[in-house]
Formats: structure tokens, sequence, C-alpha cells
């Protein structure tokens, strides 16, 4: 939330903001993205 509003009043560059949004997703989704990794190659 931090983040966000930082980039919504300027302080930080929305790349940043799209980084932190990339990262959130790989951190927290990370067993499913494996899984469904593993499964697309049949491991």
């Amino acid at each position: 939330m931090v983040s966000g509003a930082m980039a919504w009043f300027g302080r930080l560059s929305w790349w940043w903001m799209v980084a932190v949004v990339i990262g959130t997703v790989l951190v927290f989704g990370g067993p499913q993205i494996v899984s469904w990794i593993r499964g697309l190659f049949g491991v």
C-alpha cells in the first residue's frame, strides 16, 4: 500500500511499482507457478 501511495504522489517511479507487483506475485504465487511449470513439462 505504501509503494502504491508513493507512486501515486510521484515519489516512486511507476516502473518500480510494476517491479513491486511482479515481485509480490512471484513470492506469494511461487508454489503455484512451480507446479504449473512442472505440469507443463510432465515432471
